[in-house]
């Protein structure tokens, strides 16, 4: 059963892959899904993408060996960050056309000032994406028996065609299915315990 429920999540991921790439036909399209996505598909992404694996698995283990304290950081620091950001910054850089932050950093320091921003970007998004990669492989590993080098080179694969195959639109669309997911088994969590 888990083995079928796996596949199924697999194929699904693919298959929104498969469509958002047949809705790519721009550089545009493909990095920042044309610069179309609603106020829903963007909360839920972030939603999905900063309360991934490594916050469910990290903060809790965080939580219980600190108590609520160790929550300070994730999820509410970083949910608080974000939520400011959105408010703040978002609009600003959507307007301007900036794909990164690297972006607004060249428009207002220069050109040294934007290699800088994605050198010290590009370190902490690879951790940040090992974590949860790590917490992919792990949950992975637990529900298959295999060792976690192996699901740890799976996770990478499968996040990798997802990504090439559906640009940014196939991500939010594949983390808007994660985040309900994730939702569900909150809420079921939150009645059952």
């Amino acid at each position: 059963m888990i083995a079928a429920a796996l596949a199924a999540y697999v194929a699904v991921q693919i298959g929104i892959s498969w469509w958002a790439a047949r809705r790519t036909s721009s550089d545009t399209d493909y990095l920042v899904a044309g610069r179309r996505l609603g106020v829903l598909a963007v909360a839920l992404s972030v939603f999905a993408t900063w309360f991934g694996g490594e916050t469910v698995l990290g903060s809790t283990a965080t939580i219980a060996e600190e108590g609520l304290a160790g929550a300070r950081a994730e999820p509410f620091g970083y949910a608080l960050t974000l939520l400011l950001a959105a408010l703040l910054i978002a609009a600003q850089f959507r307007k301007r056309g900036y794909v990164t932050l690297a972006d607004f950093f060249r428009d207002r320091f220069g050109g040294r000032a934007e290699f800088l921003a994605a050198i010290v970007a590009i370190p902490t998004s690879l951790v940040w994406a090992a974590a949860q990669l790590l917490a992919m492989a792990s949950l992975l590993s637990i529900a298959t028996g295999l060792s976690v080098p192996v699901t740890l080179c799976a996770a990478t694969a499968l996040v990798i065609l997802y990504t090439l195959l559906g640009g940014l639109l196939g991500d939010v669309v594949t983390d808007m299915v994660q985040g309900g997911i994730l939702l569900i088994g909150l809420i079921v969590l939150l009645v059952v315990m």
